[in-house]
């Protein structure tokens, strides 16, 4: 007898808010496995990868139980995969919390703390609660962002921020007068900075559309 694969796995790297993340998918009709088994990494249609605390803490992790060979075969395979936090920070080449970490080098550039001094003065780091996004230099017609509106905001928590090329970036923010990148798109790799398991029915939406690519 076949067994049904789930529509989205989950990524366990040890560290994030997988139980939030797989009501979400649910909520939106969706069926949701977390693993850190390999083959069930590899067998998935579409991945989720999220993460919380420390760039290079996720990266071994990854390491530790085997996930990033899987991780990268998934993409070359041209199956959606989505980033989520410190799961979109490591999707880039290099990142430099406690010093210089290598990510996964699916996107081009590194992640950088964020700068605690402003025009205003000082800067309240972390970046903490609902900001409003909107496009990059990337056009939304065609990717998880479709069917969300410029200015929508989405619920933020972090401290460093992914610096992306230009035509990787699908949207930003504003933290106190500086631009932080809160989405990412290169082909079939997708990275949001926000949380949108925390993000109502904004997030909803996202995952709906993920659920849909």
């Amino acid at each position: 007898m076949s067994v049904l694969m789930p529509d989205v796995v989950i990524i366990d790297p040890g560290v994030g808010n997988l139980f939030s993340i797989t009501r979400a998918i649910e909520a939106v009709g969706g069926n949701a496995i977390v693993t850190d088994q390999p083959q069930q990494v590899l067998l998935a249609d579409r991945l989720v990868l999220p993460g919380v605390g420390a760039f290079g803490t996720v990266m071994q992790e990854l390491k530790r139980r085997g996930l990033v060979e899987p991780i990268l075969q998934h993409v070359r395979r041209g199956r959606p995969l989505l980033g989520i936090c410190v799961g979109m920070q490591i999707l880039f080449e290099l990142g430099e919390e406690y010093g210089t970490q290598e990510g996964l080098g699916l996107i081009e550039g590194r992640v950088r703390a964020i700068p605690a001094e402003a025009d205003s003065g000082i800067r309240r780091i972390p970046h903490i609660g609902w900001s409003p996004i909107k496009p990059g230099c990337t056009d939304w017609g065609d990717t998880l962002l479709r069917t969300i509106q410029f200015g929508t905001p989405f619920y933020f928590l972090h401290s460093y921020n992914a610096e992306a090329l230009a035509r990787d970036t699908l949207a930003v923010t504003d933290f106190d007068g500086y631009v932080v990148t809160a989405m990412v798109k290169r082909a079939n790799v997708t990275g949001c900075q926000f949380h949108p398991e925390r993000s109502g029915e904004n997030g909803l939406r996202l995952f709906r559309n993920f659920l849909n690519c």
